[in-house]
């Protein structure tokens, strides 16, 4: 059977409403996954949004950041070990948090 080729959406970060077939991406993201964008391009999806966050911020954290800003979505995701785990691994960095109230993106990262 042969798959029929993705439709490219680039929507910031979100739950996905067809599917995406990212270049950097292993992987095309199906409808309804999570999209994490780095400058307006697709670097990881998921059908999970802790992993799809994770892997975002590690990018991002690759050069070296003194802050980053987290603003929850109107649906705010649960960010307590996600958020232990990125103090615990970059003490240096000042993180915060706060509630944005967006509709359509459970988060958006900011990093300075």
């Amino acid at each position: 059977m042969r798959r029929r080729p993705c439709k490219r959406v680039w929507p910031p970060w979100w739950r996905s409403t067809r599917c995406v077939r990212p270049r950097r991406t292993p992987r095309a993201v199906g409808a309804g996954e999570y999209v994490g964008l780095l400058e307006d391009e697709p670097v990881t999806g998921g059908a999970e949004f802790e992993p799809v966050a994770r892997a975002l911020l590690e990018r991002l954290l690759a050069e070296p950041r003194e802050v980053v800003t987290l603003l929850t979505g109107e649906d705010e995701p649960d960010l307590s070990e996600l958020l232990a785990e990125l103090e615990r691994a970059n003490p240096e960095v000042e993180i915060e948090v706060h509630e944005g109230g967006q509709q359509n993106y459970p988060l958006l990262v900011s990093a300075e």
